[in-house]
């Protein structure tokens, strides 16, 4: 196999940002999935599967799928074509597996996702929009749309492609992922945080450059 560098983390929001974003949104249900997105790095579909029963607020962290993991083990025999048939047959099969994000000791994360889903069982999912998950596109559309996207009328963008763009739902990740590690100094916990398998994926996000530097400590 090639050796690859790994490249530093392009774009991400910040703590600033993420504030301007999720205080613009006029539905409950919509702040409260974006501070989910923001405080935990949870993929969007992570997040839309979130219950009650899965909001520890007595150890203040949420539990959540880890979908980007494969539980599932490379046999020494196997051809590549073989392990991925394999592979998609038992992943029908298998739960993901879960990780326990921990939030900062001033988040009232929890609490309010318990007094936002009070009404709900325990085991129905927290973010639904006509009775089905939020889904991707409308994340998206949120953030993103030409006219009404939340990033758009506050003007927040970043580069994608040569093209500054209203920021999209993943930078959320990416900025949770930077601010762990501003806040801890430790690219373990931001790997756990990230679900990443290897933590050669979560170095990504020690390789800054000055302008992003520069950022942090002006933040901080």
């Amino acid at each position: 196999m090639k050796w690859r560098e790994h490249k530093k983390v392009s774009e991400y929001i910040t703590s600033n940002e993420a504030g301007r974003i999720i205080s613009a949104c006029s539905i409950e249900r919509d702040r409260m999935f974006l501070s989910v997105l923001w405080e935990t790095g949870a993929r969007i579909n992570e997040a839309n599967r979130l219950t009650c029963d899965r909001v520890d607020e007595v150890n203040n962290c949420i539990i959540l799928p880890n979908l980007k993991q494969n539980p599932i083990s490379r046999e020494e025999s196997e051809t590549d074509e073989e392990y991925k048939t394999r592979g998609e047959l038992l992943k029908s099969k298998i739960r993901p597996p879960l990780k326990r994000v921990y939030l900062f000791s001033n988040s009232t994360l929890c609490r309010d996702l318990l007094a936002y889903g009070s009404k709900l069982d325990k085991t129905s999912l927290l973010f639904t929009k006509g009775g089905k998950p939020l889904s991707e596109v409308y994340v998206w559309r949120l953030l993103c749309h030409s006219e009404r996207g939340i990033c758009v009328r506050l003007n927040i963008r970043k580069i994608k492609k040569g093209y500054y763009k209203p920021a999209w739902p993943h930078l959320f990740r990416h900025g949770c992922g930077m601010e762990m590690l501003r806040r801890t100094k430790r690219l373990d916990v931001v790997q756990e945080l990230l679900g990443h398998s290897t933590i050669v994926t979560t170095e990504i996000y020690a390789k800054v450059s000055d302008e992003d530097r520069k950022n942090i400590v002006r933040e901080s």
